[in-house]
């Protein structure tokens, strides 16, 4: 069975008042590592895309394993990884402590990155 392209757009979020940059962000530097190797200078950015996109393929990543899995008929190789600034702050992504309704939130969020990735001109169509 031939495999069908059906790559994913991985909208990496960051609130409006973040400055954090995660091409720049090291892994190892994220609080909540526990004993992080000083050698691997590895960014958040590029953790994001080894797993998620076919440069890490030789990793056992999930491009590799939905391709495993599904015996070649997923295909998810042109997968990629788009960092998007939303028009949301940290304080109003932060969900209550006690949702009526998580799934309200959960659409706000969605709909915010994917307004805000078309506006930052991510080609979300070819996903």
């Amino acid at each position: 069975m031939a495999s069908k392209p059906q790559p994913w757009a991985v909208l990496v979020c960051r609130p409006s008042d973040d400055t954090s940059d995660p091409a720049k962000v090291l892994v190892n530097s994220l609080p909540g590592i526990n004993n992080p190797d000083p050698n691997n200078h590895q960014t958040v950015l590029e953790l994001f895309n080894m797993f998620l996109t076919a440069q890490g393929n030789n990793t056992f990543n999930a491009v590799r394993y939905f391709n495993e899995m599904s015996h070649g008929s997923i295909d998810l190789n042109d997968s990629r990884v788009f960092v998007v600034k939303l028009g949301l702050t940290k304080a109003q992504l932060t969900p209550p402590t006690d949702p009526p309704n998580g799934a309200a939130y959960e659409a706000m969020v969605t709909q915010a990155a994917q307004a805000r990735a078309i506006n930052q001109n991510v080609p979300l169509q070819n996903f």
